[in-house]
């Protein structure tokens, strides 16, 4: 169990491991404000190489990632973050 670094205006509240499983939980509005931070954590947690990451935003919301210019989208692709995120061309696919 860990606690993020002490940044107030960190959406990461807390990531807990067990096992193979790394769970972090959010809260707040993701916005470019935290972005970096939340960006900092992600891939640190990813290179840990967990088997399973859970991503906890208490209100129980999908996150969907909508209209990415391709030079983004290779960034996701390039660091995995791809397979955590629902990434979609259009916001009628997201919709769907």
């Amino acid at each position: 169990m860990s606690t993020p670094k002490t940044n107030p205006r960190s959406v990461v509240k807390n990531i807990n491991s067990e096992g193979d499983t790394v769970m972090m939980d959010l809260t707040g509005d993701i916005d470019l404000h935290c972005a970096t931070d939340l960006r900092g954590h992600l891939l640190e947690t990813l290179q840990k190489k967990p088997q399973v990451l859970i991503i906890n935003r208490r209100y129980q919301g999908k996150l969907k990632l909508v209209g990415m210019q391709n030079r983004v989208r290779s960034i996701f692709e390039i660091s995995k973050l791809d397979s955590i995120f629902q990434i979609y061309q259009t916001q009628a696919e997201a919709m769907a």
